[in-house]
């Protein structure tokens, strides 16, 4: 077996392992109704099989004339035309043909999203493969970082046209999946475009372009998974588990790719490579992997689109003063851990005596899960204990410092309504709520 051949089955199994992440991702969010890894494997080899319809339509393209000397606009048909409506359309065509083996499977909005991405997958792990033979094992962490997630990202803009159709307005289902093709189309054009047309600062306006999507494919999963008809907040998406478990991929594929690196060229150069991916990709899949791990979970509920950043700045009080962090956005381990207390008795415990509000240690009912309109989370708690207090109770998780105790137990801040007989849709922001401890 020559080196070639070597390499190729190598590259194979770096792109499975790359596909094996994302699989396993959707995996873990999947928590109404998980999907059997068989049918999820239905979708996946669909899309492997779907590049090599595009191969004989190529040559068709090209002498239908749609090409230009002009550098700009032969760039645009390239991105726009050749890339991203013939292979958003191609996509769309694989699940089609997947839908018919596994239509019976599919029965709440995040299984049309996860089955859709899916062909996405397995498309671009066979065009990994070519580029990984084409331009070398440099470019692996890359292209399962910043293309794969772009395929699959175009992909979700469809998912969620089909999905809008059906759950949402309950008609025009073709015609919203139609147009949300094209948009798919449009995002995929765009994504090309930044990075092969050069202009000064083209890298920098496709990391921004980059970190937008990132945050549209968040809220396109929150809207998939809060209008589940198997909804319950007793189904909890951990951020933290799923975080860790994409980065020991990831961290796998920069291992493969140093190692891949240092027998094709040199230790020098692998080393060199490493360390580039450090600077420059490593600061992006954390940021990227978090916020994606992170939810907002309220049944029924559609959130808005807005074109953000998916971190944000956070001030707070810290033991020297007031202090600023840059955090990631969505509800983070703490946050979501206290929600597994809901409907259940706690004793309500003061950290310290000097912070306590009551005399004694109540016990508690975590009895309702409140959002205000910036999605912060609250809790309504119930006294269990007889009392003539009619004040209306509520905590929220301390997602600064430290945040549990004995890493168990949440730590959370007790607050109470200026409202008095306060109903949930009442509150709107921090200012609704008097701080107690």
């Amino acid at each position: 077996m020559n080196d070639s051949t070597t390499y190729l089955i190598v590259y194979c199994l770096v792109s499975l392992l790359g596909s094996f992440m994302w699989i396993y991702y959707f995996k873990l969010i999947d928590v109404f109704e998980p999907e059997k890894f068989l049918h999820l494997l239905v979708s996946f080899s669909f899309g492997l099989a779907s590049p090599f319809i595009l191969f004989p339509l190529y040559p068709v393209i090209e002498n239908l004339g749609l090409h230009s000397d002009d550098y700009l606009l032969q760039t645009l048909i390239e991105n726009f035309i050749m890339a991203g409506l013939l292979e958003e359309f191609l996509k769309a065509f694989t699940f089609l043909c997947a839908f018919g083996l596994i239509r019976k499977t599919i029965h709440e909005p995040l299984d049309y999203l996860i089955h859709i991405c899916l062909c996405a997958l397995g498309f671009s792990a066979t065009e990994n493969v070519l580029y990984f033979t084409n331009h070398g094992a440099a470019i692996i962490d890359f292209r399962f970082v910043f293309s794969s997630f772009g395929h699959i990202f175009n992909s979700s803009v469809f998912a969620y046209g089909v999905i809008y159709g059906i759950y949402k307005t309950q008609k025009h289902v073709l015609l919203y999946a139609l147009s949300f093709l094209l948009l798919a189309a449009l995002f995929h054009g765009m994504f090309n475009f930044l990075l092969s047309y050069d202009f000064t600062g083209h890298l920098l306006v496709f990391g921004l372009y980059f970190f937008l999507l990132v945050s549209i494919f968040s809220t396109t999963l929150n809207n998939a998974l809060n209008n589940s008809s198997l909804f319950s907040y007793k189904k909890l998406i951990y951020p933290d588990p799923i975080f860790l478990r994409m980065m020991l991929v990831y961290c796998a594929l920069l291992l493969i790719k140093t190692t891949l690196l240092y027998f094709q060229f040199s230790l020098k150069h692998a080393l060199n490579s490493l360390f580039s991916s450090f600077i420059i990709s490593l600061p992006i899949v954390l940021i990227v992997f978090q916020r994606i791990s992170r939810f907002t979970l309220i049944k029924n509920h559609w959130m808005g689109f807005s074109l953000e950043m998916p971190f944000t700045s956070i001030t707070y009080f810290s033991g020297v003063g007031i202090a600023t962090k840059i955090v990631v956005k969505g509800h983070g381990q703490t946050e979501t851990y206290l929600g597994s207390f809901l409907g259940t008795n706690n004793l309500l415990c003061a950290v310290s005596e000097r912070t306590s509000w009551f005399e004694n240690e109540p016990e508690i009912q975590v009895s309702r899960k409140l959002f205000l309109n910036n999605y912060s989370i609250f809790y309504r708690i119930k006294l269990n204990e007889e009392s003539d207090d009619d004040t209306s109770y509520f905590i929220k998780a301390k997602i600064i410092g430290n945040t549990t105790i004995n890493n168990t137990y949440p730590v959370v801040a007790l607050l109470s309504s200026k409202v008095k007989g306060v109903k949930h849709q009442d509150l709107y922001d921090f200012d609704d709520f008097d701080f107690l401890g």
